[in-house]
């Protein structure tokens, strides 16, 4: 114990930084018993000094076992996985492997508890240790809290959301994919599944607690007259996302423009919506803002959009050349669709210019505002060549009176 304890001081002093977090703790345990062990012996306690470092040297190597039985246990799990004749359990092997790991760490942390109330000698054997360990527990009115009914709540809570991640992987690794259904709603379809099976055990969770759901109706009417005070908002986004996912007017990856702002859909939760700006700055918008709010949605059908690029020339150019030029342009432009046809049309005599207006189809709504810097670059250089003027707003001044004094001055100036 002497030498562990020069061991313990050796890494608290060389090894500081990297004793961090469980380690550190252990350390610190070890290094405590082997303090009292050396001192009960040193001070003639021997009986104390042995009970406690055979305890002690038992404990660890239980520790051990149950570590190498976890590690045997995961990688036994992972096999089973691997061997299994489903693809999608032998693409996410690990994946459940790791999912599975705090069910492990659970079970064998339970099992090394209660054989450490026998190999301390608390109970003689391991039946009496299991059986005075799961009915340890306090009352809380007519609920009893014990390690067996916190371990059965935190299984019911596990198993759900492990079983909700399994038919979601399920649905969009195998079944969705091979009907060809589009990748936003095959997200909204699992993230529907993902709160049935939360709801479903949520509900077997109440039955294990003893509730009778038929009494929840009381509950219920009180909840619902708190919703109506205080969480109207909350009620009012959570009912508007539902809509979404069932409506789906806006999907993942759709293109819209809110308000001033164009981005695309990231994420399309039950209470608000996370869209991306092309500044890639994540916008929170409420699902209630996007189901009352007026939202431009430009890729709801497909992806096509038409480009508008409206140009003005001088009173006196030739309508024709323009209506070429403008064309030309947009034929020569290797992101602007054949089909529908490009069209120029001449839309208005202007206050100072005659107004033409370039309408393009293109096939990607992302490419929209590089198209349109192209065109107008092209337009400009083109009607540079030909000798076409773009004018700038020009007002005419006509003078009705003028005061004497002033009219004077101009002609002295003259």
């Amino acid at each position: 114990c002497i030498f562990g304890l020069l061991m313990f001081l050796k890494s608290m002093v060389w090894n500081r930084k990297e004793s961090a977090g469980l380690k550190r703790f252990f350390l610190y345990v070890d290094g405590v018993l082997c303090l009292v062990i050396a001192g009960a012996e040193i001070f003639g306690y021997s009986s104390i000094a042995l009970y406690l470092f055979r305890s002690f040297l038992y404990s660890v190597i239980a520790a051990l076992i149950f570590w190498m039985l976890f590690l045997f246990t995961a990688g036994l799990l992972e096999l089973c996985f691997s061997g299994l004749p489903v693809k999608v359990l032998q693409r996410n092997s690990a994946l459940l492997v790791r999912q599975c790991v705090p069910a492990l760490v659970a079970f064998y942390g339970l099992l090394f508890s209660i054989f450490s109330l026998v190999i301390w000698q608390v109970y003689p054997t391991f039946a009496e240790a299991a059986n005075s360990f799961t009915n340890l527990g306090f009352f809380i009115g007519s609920f009893k809290i014990s390690p067996g009914f916190i371990l059965m709540v935190g299984l019911i809570i596990y198993g759900a959301v492990l079983l909700s991640r399994a038919i979601q992987a399920l649905l969009l690794q195998e079944i969705l994919p091979r009907h060809g259904i589009d990748v936003g709603v095959q997200l909204s379809i699992t993230r529907l599944v993902h709160y049935a099976v939360i709801v479903i055990g949520f509900l077997i969770l109440l039955q294990a607690l003893g509730l009778e759901l038929n009494k929840l109706a009381i509950l219920g009417g009180a909840l619902g007259v708190g919703i109506g005070f205080g969480l109207q908002a909350v009620v009012n986004n959570f009912v508007s996302g539902l809509m979404l996912l069932f409506e789906r007017p806006i999907k993942v990856g759709d293109m819209i423009q809110v308000g001033t702002e164009t981005g695309v859909v990231k994420n399309l939760g039950l209470r608000a919506t996370v869209v991306r700006t092309f500044d890639n700055a994540d916008i929170v918008i409420p699902n209630s803002d996007l189901i009352t709010g007026q939202v431009t949605n430009w890729t709801l059908v497909d992806r096509n959009v038409r480009v508008k690029v409206p140009v003005g020339v001088a009173y006196g150019s030739d309508i024709a050349k323009v209506l070429d030029i403008l064309l030309t342009c947009a034929d020569n432009n290797p992101m602007v669709l054949s089909q529908p046809q490009p069209r120029a049309l001449f839309l208005a005599f202007g206050a100072s210019s005659l107004d033409f207006e370039l309408r393009a189809w293109i096939m990607e709504a992302d490419n929209r505002l590089q198209v349109l810097s192209d065109l107008n670059q092209d337009i400009e250089a083109e009607f540079s060549l030909a000798g076409i003027e773009i004018p700038f707003p020009q007002n005419d001044l006509h003078l009705r009176s003028v005061d004497e004094g002033i009219m004077e001055n101009i002609l002295l100036t003259k």
